[in-house]
């Protein structure tokens, strides 16, 4: 409280001991000391005075700081440090008035006196004046700014956001600090953001991101970083979940082996949440692992891809027939087929009459190799065809020796070549 006492300002703090009363009475201008000196200030003219202002200052929170007040001529004056915004007096001359146990003051030959402050917190900071007990008093007043690094709000920020593929999405991150932070946004896995579909970033500026038209390629964990040159910066993980039905690639459409062998089916899906994929036979008829037949599945690499095999042990004629890879989750389901037929063994005279003889009009050698696949993975289909003629009425000798699913439709069409020939 603010009251008038011999034309100067008093503060008073409601919650001071006696002996502080005492004190602040004692120092306030027009006090019974001002009047015992009144006969030496009528011979001594000089009064105290500042030597320099105060200067604000800003300190990080938990740190120590100390304010610095400068003074000549002081005499038989007192200085005291008053925190403004508390309207609170913390110390006259030597005697600590404030309750507070982080308060300490000291002074050098009374020409500076400081004011220190341990484990600075953020009430601490405001405006503190330097105050000299004159008549009129005489004082300073400077800033002390409390430094806070950022520290980001949970309940005003994005926590895992789940959107279906092709629409919108906003994500969130709000941040307090002193003085106020800065946000940027980062994906974990170095990926750049793609904002639209033309245009992406490595790093987004601002509390909101914007991400239009979401692909499955944009799940994953983006990274919220709240910076104000107070360290340490805080960051935050935002999972983004795109959902989607599954979409299924075969490596190879057609595999063909001999009887007795081990067939390899591949299935790569890709969907989220994670779809559930099955074997099917031609009727239908879920494929279970057995002695004979070994399902495996393998996740990723990401969270929305799934590689699963069917190996087929000691390939049977009862084998030879499509396979249905199935995958379903609770935003659709697809299936794709896979043909297992029989190839024989080449003998070596067949391998032998394929590479060293030319084609002629009695035997024909055609050996093709393809690749293609937009990952960069090699299908190839390398097929030797060995046809004989003989005699009229003769049976023509093919032989197989292997073929890949990219080489299927030139397969199909040497054997319709061959078998106009």
């Amino acid at each position: 409280h603010c009251c008038s006492h011999s034309g100067s300002s008093l503060l008073i703090v409601p919650d001071m001991t006696p002996w502080a009363l005492l004190l602040f009475f004692l120092f306030q201008p027009g006090s019974l000391s001002d009047h015992r000196r009144h006969r030496h200030d009528a011979d001594v003219q000089v009064l105290p005075s500042f030597t320099r202002p105060l200067r604000n200052t800003a300190v990080a929170l938990g740190r120590d700081v100390t304010l610095s007040c400068e003074v000549k001529d002081l005499g038989r004056y007192q200085v005291a440090w008053i925190h403004l915004n508390h309207s609170a007096i913390l110390t006259v001359q030597t005697h600590v008035i404030t309750r507070n146990p982080r308060i300490s003051v000291s002074h050098e030959n009374q020409g500076t006196w400081f004011l220190h402050i341990r484990d600075a917190k953020e009430e601490d900071g405001g405006l503190y004046m330097c105050q000299i007990n004159t008549d009129t008093a005489r004082k300073q007043v400077a800033m002390l700014k409390i430094l806070v690094p950022p520290n980001i709000i949970d309940e005003e920020s994005s926590r895992e956001v789940s959107v279906s593929e092709g629409d919108d999405v906003l994500l969130e991150c709000h941040a307090s600090g002193v003085p106020p932070p800065t946000i940027h946004w980062t994906r974990e896995n170095g990926q750049r953001i793609a904002v639209n579909r033309t245009f992406s970033v490595l790093r987004y500026e601002g509390s909101q991101m914007v991400l239009q038209k979401i692909n499955r390629r944009d799940m994953g964990y983006y990274l919220c970083i709240a910076s104000n040159g107070v360290l340490p910066p805080m960051s935050k993980r935002v999972l983004l979940e795109v959902r989607f039905g599954p979409t299924i690639w075969l490596p190879h459409q057609l595999v063909g082996a001999p009887l007795g062998q081990t067939v390899l089916l591949e299935c790569y899906v890709e969907a989220f949440p994670k779809a559930l994929v099955y074997w099917l036979t031609d009727k239908d008829e879920v494929i279970q692992s057995s002695q004979r037949y070994t399902i495996s599945e393998k996740r990723g690499p990401g969270p929305y891809k799934t590689h699963v095999t069917l190996q087929i042990g000691n390939l049977r004629r009862d084998d030879l027939r499509t396979y249905v890879c199935l995958a379903s989750n609770p935003a659709g389901d697809a299936r794709a087929s896979v043909n297992v037929y029989h190839a024989p063994v080449a003998t070596p005279q067949d391998l032998s009459s394929a590479t060293t003889n030319p084609p002629s009009s009695s035997q024909e050698s055609v050996a093709q190799q393809a690749d293609n696949d937009q990952d960069g993975e090699q299908d190839v289909a390398f097929i030797v065809i060995n046809q004989d003629k003989k005699d009229s009425g003769a049976a023509d000798s093919r032989t197989v020796v292997c073929v890949g699913g990219a080489g299927i439709l030139h397969l199909i069409l040497h054997i319709l070549l061959l078998g106009l020939t």
